[in-house]
C-alpha cells in the first residue's frame, strides 16, 4: 500500500496537451524541478524501431491509486495495428515514455511533485509488468537498465540516506527484489549498486548516523555509455564524482570515486551564507558529467545555489 505519501482523491477528465520537456533547476536538495501539474497533463509520445507509444488521455479517477487514470496507444507500423490500454495504478502525471524492447516500455512519471513512479509495461498486452516509486529515474541508452535513488519519506524522518539502485528491465520482477520483498512492494525495488554493500529491504535507508549518510549531489544521473553511469554523491561533507560500471555485475560493481575540492569550485570571496552555516557542500550542484568516449577523462560542470557562490564553471577529471 502507498501509505508514505498522502494522495488527494481527484475527479473529472483531463486531456493531454502539447509536449514540453521539464527543465532541471539547480538546488541544494538535489531534486529535479519538474513542473507538477497533472490537471494540465502535456502530451507525451515516443517512437523507436517502428513502434510508437503515446499518452492519449489523463482522467481524474476516484478508484485510482494516484487519483488519475491514464490511457495509452501503441502503434506498430501503421494505425491499423494500433492498440489502446488503460492504466489505473500509475503515476499522477506522465513525464517520459521509453521503448525498451519490441515488447516492453517504461513510463516515467510523477506520483507526487517530488516522488517519481516507473511503470514497466508489456506493449503487446497493455499490462503492467512492474511498478515502483523512486527518485531521479534514468534509463540507459540501450534501454536495458534503469537507475534511480530509493524512495524515502520527505519530511519528519531522521537519518535519511540515499541508496542508489538499478533495475534490470530484461529480468523478471522477482529478480529485481530481495528474496524477502514481495512482488507487490513498490518502495523496495531494485538492486543496490552504491554505496558498496548496500541492501534494499524495508527501512534500511532511514535512521542512519549523519556521518554515514549519502545524498545525490548532481542533477540526476549521466550515462557515459550503455553500462557506465556517473553521478555526484555527498557524504561526510565531501562531494565526489562516482562512476559505476554495470557491465558485469549490478550488485557491488566496479566503481571509481573522485573527491572534488569544494574550495576550488566555490567563489573564494562569496557564498558566505553557506560558508557561515558550514554547508559549503550544498553551495553548488554537478550539472553535467560527460566523456569523449576515448579517454578516462571526464568533463564535469557545475551550477550554483546562489550567484555569489559561483566559482569554477567546470573542470576535467581523470577517473
Amino acid at each position: 500500500m502507498l501509505l508514505l505519501w498522502t494522495v488527494m482523491a481527484l475527479h473529472g477528465p483531463v486531456m493531454a496537451q502539447d509536449a514540453q520537456a521539464p527543465k532541471p533547476v539547480p538546488g541544494s536538495d538535489r531534486r529535479r524541478d519538474k513542473t507538477f501539474a497533472p490537471d494540465e497533463q502535456r502530451a507525451v509520445r515516443t517512437s523507436k524501431g517502428g513502434i510508437t507509444i503515446a499518452l492519449v488521455e489523463s482522467r481524474r479517477c476516484k478508484e485510482c491509486s494516484s487519483g488519475f487514470q491514464l490511457r495509452f496507444e501503441a502503434t506498430r507500423g501503421n494505425a491499423a495495428e494500433a492498440r489502446q490500454f488503460t492504466i489505473m495504478d500509475g503515476p499522477s502525471q506522465v513525464d517520459e515514455i521509453h521503448i525498451l524492447t519490441e515488447s516492453k516500455a517504461a513510463v516515467i512519471g510523477s506520483y507526487q511533485s517530488n516522488v517519481a513512479m516507473v511503470l514497466l509495461l508489456d506493449i503487446t498486452t497493455g499490462s503492467v509488468i512492474d511498478r515502483w516509486l523512486c527518485f531521479n529515474p534514468s534509463v540507459s541508452p540501450d534501454g536495458s537498465l534503469i537507475v534511480y535513488r530509493k524512495v524515502h519519506p520527505l519530511h519528519f524522518t531522521e537519518g535519511v540516506t540515499s541508496t542508489y539502485l538499478v533495475y534490470a528491465a530484461e529480468q523478471p520482477p522477482a529478480a529485481n527484489r530481495s528474496a524477502s520483498v514481495p512482488a507487490s512492494d513498490v518502495t523496495n525495488v531494485g538492486i543496490p549498486f552504491f554505496p558498496p554493500d548496500s541492501t534494499n529491504v524495508p527501512g534500511d535507508n532511514i535512521g542512519a548516523f549523519n556521518a554515514f549518510t549519502h545524498q545525490l549531489a548532481s542533477d540526476g544521473f549521466f550515462w557515459l555509455d550503455d553500462r557506465r553511469v556517473a553521478f555526484a554523491d555527498v557524504t561526510a561533507k565531501t562531494v565526489s564524482i562516482v562512476v559505476s560500471d554495470l557491465s558485469y555485475s549490478l550488485m557491488n560493481p566496479p566503481t571509481r570515486i573522485a573527491p572534488l575540492d569544494i574550495d576550488q569550485i566555490l567563489s573564494r570571496d562569496g557564498c558566505r551564507e553557506y560558508r557561515e552555516e558550514n554547508r559549503q557542500e550544498h553551495g553548488f550542484i554537478v550539472s553535467k558529467i560527460a566523456t569523449d568516449g576515448q579517454s578516462p577523462r571526464l568533463r564535469v560542470e557545475f551550477s550554483f545555489a546562489l550567484p555569489d557562490c559561483r566559482g569554477l564553471d567546470g573542470m576535467n577529471i581523470d577517473m
